[in-house]
């Protein structure tokens, strides 16, 4: 598995099958992403991609789900744990299947309208579109004027607090990786923002669990000297 500094996972959903598959190639054309994984089965797909944030690297998993016919129960389930959904309409379908899309969406999660479309859209098929997404409180964009990833990232990055405090990341669903979990600096800045934190709480390196393994008979860390 890769190493990364943060990760979370990505929910796709809409009704229409062409419009969610443009938003999952949207993100996946990126050449900052690096396909890690990829899994489909019973018309569900998964995908897990490194993202090359300025040297920020973040593992997304996007899940790719039909709301559609028999999928309609189950794809609320399949949507929880993710961090952001993305609700892919047809610029040219019936609101009510937008807000068909929308039933899906869990309530602790960002979630982001991609305006998509096999042909042109009328300027009043997307005026149409944004203005129930702005009702409905959602956060709208129209494939090929904007970059769903970059607003994907953006999103996501806006709930991680400097330093990334886990307590902090309760219900964002926003893991915490190896890159950070191993920096010294990270639990050094976590313990002076936190002062009643114990360093217990958090990772321990590798070196300091040795320290601890070989403590002589007086409960002291021996010391190496040169």
């Amino acid at each position: 598995e890769a190493d990364y500094h943060f990760g979370f996972q990505v929910a796709v959903v809409g009704t229409d099958a062409g419009s969610r598959r443009r938003v999952v190639d949207s993100v996946l054309r990126s050449k900052h992403v690096t396909v890690l994984e990829r899994a489909k089965a019973d018309e569900i797909s998964h995908v897990v991609a490194l993202y090359d944030d300025a040297g920020t690297l973040l593992q997304i998993e996007l899940v790719e789900v039909p709301t559609e016919g028999r999928h309609a129960s189950t794809a609320k389930y399949l949507c929880q744990g993710s961090t952001v959904m993305v609700i892919a309409i047809e610029a040219s379908a019936h609101a009510s299947e937008w807000e068909a899309a929308a039933s899906h969406c869990s309530s602790d999660c960002c979630v982001i309208v991609a305006i998509t479309s096999e042909n042109a859209p009328t300027e009043t098929m997307i005026s149409e579109a944004r203005h129930w997404a702005q009702s409905r409180s959602f956060l709208s964009l129209q494939l090929g004027f904007e970059d769903v990833l970059t607003v994907v990232v953006a999103t996501a990055a806006e709930l991680i607090p400097n330093p990334p405090d886990p307590s902090a990341l309760v219900g964002t669903h926003i893991r915490i990786g190896t890159l950070v979990e191993g920096d010294e600096m990270f639990r050094e800045a976590l313990v002076v923002s936190n002062p009643d934190l114990k360093r217990s709480v958090l990772p321990v390196a590798a070196d300091e669990r040795a320290a601890r393994s070989h403590k002589d008979n007086r409960g002291e860390v021996p010391r190496v000297t040169a």
